[in-house]
């Protein structure tokens, strides 16, 4: 899980910055993560994450950035609910510290 986080929040940065390509590419291998930790159990806050995940690439692929990122946004925190980790700072308002 934290290595799809750490994707998903690459892939946040990326699309703060508008480059949709690069946020696809993370969130695509964030996607393929969380997926993984799906076959080990039923988890909600899993599956939202991989939802919102599925939205942001949908997003990112049509050139649609903006809100590819607050997809990804979603995507972080329920990936760190999920795995019962800290909301990364920033993220529920879509601001970070280096803002």
């Amino acid at each position: 899980m934290r290595e799809a986080l750490h994707h998903a929040i690459e892939a946040k940065s990326e699309g703060k910055e508008g480059k949709a390509e690069a946020l696809v590419k993370h969130a695509k291998k964030s996607l393929d993560l969380a997926k993984q930790a799906q076959r080990h159990g039923h988890n909600e806050r899993l599956n939202e994450g991989v939802y919102a995940l599925g939205d942001a690439i949908e997003h990112g692929q049509n050139e649609q950035t903006a809100d590819a990122t607050e997809h990804m946004m979603h995507a972080i925190m329920k990936l760190s609910q999920s795995a019962g980790l800290q909301i990364p700072k920033g993220v529920a308002t879509g601001r970070t510290s280096a803002q």
